[in-house]
């Protein structure tokens, strides 16, 4: 029997038939926009989830918590775009492929998924071609398949196709952004009949919408929605189920993240998008797994998506390799699961050399020259509570917690984490442990000069380090509870710092920093850049 996993990248819980929670929707006149008959027909035949809940608020790490069953400090990918995954790990499509199938990726955006080994395991990667992956998998129609397929189509922009399947599918698209443009005052008579090449989506954001206000994006994005349900999805899933991947095999649907708000800050509270703090419309997602051998309907009980390769696993009667952070969800309740985020610098290595300039004769931080906003968030979900913990500590509660008896790298690692809670870059840990190793700077000193980064100084400090969120009383999350005092919920917080305390540090995708007089593999540097600009047009940079 074929196994196929589908992702649709960016997809709200709320933006599928069986999910009954359409509050978000209905608040802002959205539901009448939504039509997702593709989806709908999937549920009908399927065990359909409706507290599935993500490792994270991007693509990167959540797909690796997908693919190996394990929370993102057991696999290593956690800021975006920073890390690969750890050689360790082991892959569904790895045990799969063990097994005798023939595994094939297919997606939008492989640049998330090679560069950081989220590709190991597949004997096939395809990408940008629907077509391409029919013939191919015409191909195979004698052997057992485990089919990937990973669709960009809900993300920003939104209604814009990724793969034109027929002529002019993006016409609305840009018709669309034609209007804003003109709504807006950024086309006048004169470019009235402007070309598609003239209109660019992320100049209309930086111009329109630069806080993105739900009222002005939801619409949009549930109309995306639909345009890709009842378009491109109903057209490739057609084709699958022709092929036998589709009704007549194992099949998962589900998203990585979802879309809403993203900020705690409430002057910000209605910034539209993805990839900032953990709320629920981004780290809730849909789940739907049908099979002919399990019956279908609506589960209410919580699960996680590192659930899902150890389940399907489970229904293929193949046992899997390593121990995971999933459980078979079919078989097993959980009561609580983990989701993050890690924000941590792209210009580590600009600032460390600025710093390396200015810092001579032990002098500070200028506060402008730190790059800018960064976070860490580490949350732990149960039915009906999320608790939240902002790795930032009290400035007494760092120097009092025994941090002067601990090495220099595990100071200048508590800096990062407690101070300005953000995950570590391997750049700023060596500098500065450096520095203190030669006793250029005191600890004082050096713990001065990062309270006085305009980073430091731009982190939310309004928000308690440990938060409690009760859905009951707070459906919007708006009024975190400080917890710090609790004894009962400190317990939880252990559970953090017991996953943490497993944390594996991988390979950095980008190494910076390297010497002049390093041999430069001048091909791979040209596909970094490639990447780059890639990840920049899918609006990540």
């Amino acid at each position: 029997m074929n196994v196929t996993l589908v992702s649709i990248d960016n997809l709200r819980f709320d933006c599928v038939g069986y999910q009954k929670d359409k509050r978000g929707l209905k608040r802002h006149d959205a539901l009448k926009l939504l039509q997702t008959d593709t989806m709908d027909r999937i549920a009908e035949h399927s065990l359909c989830f409706s507290q599935c809940i993500s490792t994270n608020t991007y693509t990167t790490a959540s797909h690796a918590s997908i693919f190996t069953g394990l929370y993102p400090p057991k696999h290593g990918v956690r800021a975006f775009f920073d890390t690969k995954l750890d050689k360790n790990a082991v892959t569904l499509a790895q045990v799969l492929s063990s097994k005798g199938y023939r595994t094939v990726c297919y997606t939008d955006a492989i640049e998330l998924f090679s560069p950081l080994g989220l590709a190991k395991g597949f004997d096939h990667v395809l990408s940008g071609s629907d077509q391409e992956l029919f013939k191919l998998l015409r191909s195979m129609s004698e052997e057992d398949v485990f089919l990937f397929c990973h669709f960009m189509d809900v993300h920003e922009p939104y209604l814009k196709c990724e793969c034109e399947y027929e002529p002019g599918v993006n016409n609305d698209f840009f018709a669309v952004m034609k209007e804003l443009y003109r709504k807006r005052g950024l086309i006048d008579a004169s470019c009235e009949n402007a070309g598609r090449e003239k209109l660019n989506w992320r100049f209309l954001m930086e111009n329109s919408f630069r806080h993105r206000p739900v009222e002005a994006m939801l619409p949009l994005y549930v109309k995306g929605v639909s345009k890709f349900d009842n378009g491109r999805f109903r057209y490739v899933m057609d084709n699958l189920s022709g092929l036998g991947f589709a009704k007549d095999a194992l099949l998962t649907v589900l998203s990585d993240h979802g879309e809403g708000r993203c900020y705690n800050d409430n002057s910000r509270k209605g910034f539209f998008g993805h990839g900032g703090s953990v709320y629920e419309n981004v780290i809730r997602v849909p789940l739907m797994i049908s099979h002919p051998d399990i019956g279908h309907g609506m589960m209410e009980k919580m699960v996680s998506t590192v659930d899902l390769a150890p389940t399907l696993l489970s229904m293929l009667s193949i046992d899997l390799e390593k121990e995971t952070d999933g459980l078979d969800l079919l078989a097993c309740d959980r009561d609580k699961t983990y989701s993050e985020l890690w924000i941590s610098s792209k210009d580590a290595s600009s600032f460390v050399a600025d710093y390396k300039k200015k810092s001579k004769g032990g002098n500070g931080i200028e506060g402008d020259e730190w790059p800018g906003f960064m976070m860490c968030q580490m949350s732990v979900r149960t039915e009906d509570k999320k608790y939240v913990r902002w790795n930032r500590g009290a400035i007494n509660d760092f120097i009092q917690d025994g941090v002067k008896e601990v090495p220099n790298e595990e100071f200048m690692k508590r800096i990062y984490r407690d101070i300005l809670g953000r995950f570590e870059d391997s750049e700023g840990i060596d500098h500065f442990s450096g520095v203190l190793d030669r006793s250029e700077m005191t600890r004082r000193q050096v713990l001065a000069a990062f309270l006085l980064s305009a980073e430091y100084r731009s982190i939310e400090k309004k928000l308690p380090k440990h938060s409690l969120i009760e859905f009951k009383e707070d459906v919007d999350e708006d009024f975190p509870r400080d917890v710090s005092s609790d004894a009962a919920a400190m317990r939880v917080f252990d559970y953090m710092d017991e996953l943490e305390s497993h944390a594996v540090v991988t390979e950095k995708i980008h190494e910076a920093g390297k010497d002049d007089s390093q041999a430069a593999d001048e091909d791979e540097e040209n596909e970094n850049e490639k990447l780059m600009d890639r990840l920049k047009e899918l609006g990540y940079f």
